[in-house]
């Protein structure tokens, strides 16, 4: 319908050159095709024909902002403005500008203003969300998203929105069921779908969230996260091999993101790959050495090679970086304990068990290291508080020998009290 207009345009024009208000009218309809650049051109013609109309004022600053000329697109909105104080519409678009720069607490106002003359602009409620999301305000991003969908139930991009805002909450139960929505109103995008797995895997559901992203990689095979999402969730079902195919596809596509680097190297590791693990874990360091839980990783690789005076040295930057992640503390434990430092690796764990004080494992871990030193009440105290915490046997066991030697500790000393 767009060319046509154009063409019922480009006939009123030849009709009467001077009618400013067929330039604006084409100038929209080429907008409305993605021919901002010509829209423009229509738009200047109608503004030298009649500097006093609002409209192609308002409509040249929305051209320019899908441009990227947010600064232009300011200046002509205010244009608008100052001819017409009521053109809600107006207040829109400059919100809209004010947000691609940045300016989230400035596109609200502007929104509110919108909202004010025209409670029906579903646009600005539209992008009022968007902006209060930005802001990390999902509630609220939520609330105007509803009003949305009350003004235009068929809305699919708008279900998304809310979806995204939904799950940043953690309500994943309820953003799934945006995600449907949007799907079954617009079924062709991958993003959708993408998020709809995100959503999937934060609940565990691994095998849904897998068929998710290969929908989305159906529909768009250059997105690297999208691989390196289904990677995390075959990794999360035990399928390192597969996972580790997917992660080199989003290092291909994407070499810069530290996350996938680590992502591989945790699915090596589980593999007991620990070399290859440790050369992704320095990858992932080199693009991002503030992050402590590569180091952490990176650490527990080289402990697995035997490597323990190594791997204490990146528990302590991992710890440098976060001090109050316990199993940071726990594995610099054990591989104290692996240097026969005992007293050492007990600090740690007491301090993992300030930071967790349920952490089943580190009262076992503690147990070990105390049966050592021949300490066995105190053992047996941790084996017990350790199995308490897990509510049944315990399960995670990376001193199973040296348990059994406690175990038989125990026995002679019973014996001997007999």
């Amino acid at each position: 319908r767009n060319e046509e207009a154009i063409k019922e345009c480009d006939e009123a024009i030849k009709l009467d050159p001077k009618l400013a208000v067929a330039y604006s009218n084409r100038g929209l309809a080429n907008s409305n095709l993605g021919r901002d650049e010509e829209a423009i051109k229509d738009y200047d013609e109608a503004i030298k024909l009649d500097p006093k109309l609002a409209v192609p004022f308002n409509n040249r600053g929305f051209a320019k902002s899908n441009l990227g000329r947010n600064e232009e697109a300011i200046k002509d909105c205010d244009e608008a403005i100052k001819l017409d104080p009521k053109l809600a519409v107006a207040y829109s678009n400059r919100g809209l500008a004010n947000s691609n720069l940045g300016r989230d607490e400035e596109a609200i106002n502007d929104y509110d203003e919108a909202i004010k003359l025209d409670p029906k602009l579903a646009v600005a409620y539209r992008n009022r969300g968007l902006a209060k999301s930005n802001l990390g305000r999902y509630e609220e991003a939520i609330n105007d998203y509803d009003e949305v969908i009350k003004l235009d139930s068929e809305n699919a991009e708008v279900f998304y929105f809310r979806g995204l805002a939904k799950s940043n909450l953690g309500r994943d139960e309820e953003a799934i069921k945006d995600y449907d929505e949007s799907i079954k109103l617009a079924s062709r995008d991958a993003k959708v779908f993408d998020n709809r797995g995100i959503a999937k895997s934060n609940l565990g559901r691994y095998e849904e969230a897998i068929n998710d992203y290969d929908e989305s990689i159906k529909l768009d095979s250059q997105d690297a996260m999208t691989f390196n999402s289904r990677g995390h969730a075959k990794s999360n079902l035990g399928c390192d091999e597969e996972a580790i195919k997917d992660y080199d596809e989003s290092i291909k596509l994407d070499s810069e993101d530290p996350e996938v680097f680590n992502n591989r190297g945790a699915s090596k590791y589980n593999l007991d790959r620990n070399k290859e693990a440790i050369k992704d874990y320095d990858e992932a360091i080199k693009l991002d050495s503030k992050n402590a839980v590569f180091f952490n990783n990176r650490g527990a690789a080289k402990d697995h090679l035997m490597r323990h005076q190594e791997a204490i040295k990146d528990y302590d930057e991992s710890i440098k970086l976060d001090s109050q992640d316990a199993k940071v503390f726990n594995n610099r434990g054990l591989a104290n304990y692996n240097l026969g430092k005992y007293e050492e690796a007990i600090k740690d764990y007491n301090d993992a068990i300030k930071l967790n004080p349920v952490y089943s494992v580190v009262f076992y871990n503690r147990g070990v290291v105390k049966g050592s030193q021949d300490k066995i009440i105190e053992a047996l105290k941790d084996f017990k508080k350790a199995a308490y915490h897990l509510k049944s046997k315990i399960k995670i066991n990376p001193h199973k020998d040296d348990y059994k030697v406690i175990k038989q500790k125990v026995k002679n000393l019973l014996s001997k009290g007999n």
